[in-house]
């Protein structure tokens, strides 16, 4: 037995028959660290952290918070269960800067429109009020930075996004990530009986870093209130034209009899990484939407829950994913059935071709509480190249005693290639005639 170089830990040994050079990796991550190098996913925490801005004084707990949790946590990989058909390697790879302009690069001048939406614009996840529209004249909603509510409704805030950070089964390692690197909070609050006519869109654009080749990191952190009997649209829209890094985490309480629409939709150029965290909880006889646009960015993911916290509430969960070259697009969910009587729907559309990758994982959770509970699942693909590839996993999980009081439809996730396309077009004819 000998050892490969002169890097400790690595054995080679002859092996059997038709075996040849077999090699084990002995103690891989201590040999590494001898070096002084550590693992990929240690120095791009390590890179992160250190690279993060000063925190707002009312967000500080926020930070402590995400602190604490990331201790425990592991940058997730291959092995682990909510990333397997996901591949995020090269994201580690990466070299990472701040930001150090607050200049958006011109992407988000071709998605504004006068008078279509109420216009709010982030450069670098830092929000920038002379770019956005005069937001003190709405009435009955509030939108801003943490510093400009109460006391008792910065409270309310922290509530509602703490409670949703720190838990690694809903909020993830990127959650908890950004709590730890965000530096304020953005906050829109819908007081009762207001109907929003016009939607909020949140628009993403990032500024040329230091280094052409380094992404610029950001950690924009969202929190959406509704009061009841309101309505309203929100709208984020990723639209970034040089290298950067954007993590976002969206937590949102819908009131009782209130509906919220939220979109997630990524235009950005291919030089970019994009990952979404998307916490909402509906209350009674509520409707809480999400929609998941995938279409631009080198890796695009949104990680939805929608928490069906008390009866007659309604969840929602659409997805579109359309991937070219080599960009992987993902959309992972979770409904989870908390309160009896309630509903959700599930649909996912992807288009696939070169030798992108598309992956949906939908699930749906009904708890012991959950009686009288009515879900649908349904999943399609395209593919438009045989190299291309499209993952999907719907899966429904019950946890009830009598499991005649809950209706789950999970339609077959059906993929086709684009060889067979014309074929199956002719077969759909046939059956309708």
């Amino acid at each position: 037995m000998a050892f490969v170089g002169s890097v400790p830990g690595v054995k080679v040994r002859n092996g059997g028959r038709g075996s040849g050079c077999r090699r084990w990796v002995m103690a891989e991550k201590s040999a590494v660290a001898e070096k002084g190098k550590g693992t990929a996913k240690d120095v791009f925490l390590d890179t992160l952290l250190e690279i993060r801005q000063p925190v707002s004084p009312l967000a500080e707990s926020l930070r402590e918070k995400g602190e604490s949790a990331l201790r425990l946590a592991t940058p997730p990989g291959g092995k682990t269960e909510e990333w397997r058909f996901t591949n995020i390697n090269e994201l580690y790879k990466q070299a990472f800067v701040a930001p150090e302009s607050s200049q958006p690069d011109g992407s988000t001048a071709g998605y504004f429109s006068d008078e279509a939406s109420i216009r709010v614009l982030f450069t670098n996840g830092a929000f920038s009020e002379e770019l956005s529209d005069d937001l003190t004249s709405l009435e009955g909603v509030k939108i801003g930075r943490l510093g400009d509510f109460s006391s008792d409704e910065v409270e309310r805030v922290l509530r509602v996004t703490m409670g949703k950070t720190t838990g690694t089964e809903k909020g993830g390692f990127f959650a908890q990530l950004n709590a730890a690197c965000s530096t304020d909070v953005f906050v829109i609050s819908v007081g009762d009986d207001v109907v929003v006519d016009k939607p909020v869109q949140l628009v993403f654009g990032s500024s040329q870093g230091p280094d052409a080749e380094a992404f610029v990191v950001s950690h924009p952190r969202i929190v959406v209130l509704t009061g009841r009997s309101s309505s309203v649209s929100v709208v984020e829209h990723h639209t970034s034209a040089s290298p950067s890094f954007t993590n976002v985490c969206t937590s949102a309480s819908v009131g009782d009899n209130s509906k919220l629409n939220y979109s997630v939709i990524n235009e950005s150029k291919e030089e970019t990484y994009q990952i979404s965290t998307v916490q909402l909880d509906a209350g009674r006889d509520s409707t809480a939407s999400l929609l998941s646009v995938g279409a631009g960015g080198q890796f695009s993911r949104t990680t939805a829950s929608v928490d069906l916290v008390d009866t007659g509430s309604h969840g929602e969960v659409l997805g579109l994913g359309l991937s070219k070259d080599r960009r992987i697009v993902d959309l992972t969910s979770d409904i989870i059935h908390s309160s009896p009587h309630c509903t959700s729907n599930q649909l996912q559309k992807n288009i696939a071709t070169d030798r992108s990758r598309t992956i949906f994982r939908g699930k749906v959770i009904v708890t012991s509480k959950g009686k009288g509970t009515e879900s649908e699942q349904l999943c399609r693909s395209l593919l438009l190249s045989k190299r291309a590839t499209v993952r999907t996993s719907a899966i429904p999980q019950r946890d009830v005693v009598d499991f005649s009081e809950v209706l789950t439809r999970r339609y077959p996730c059906l993929g086709i290639p684009w060889f067979r396309w014309t074929r199956f077009l002719r077969w759909k004819l046939i059956q309708m005639t």
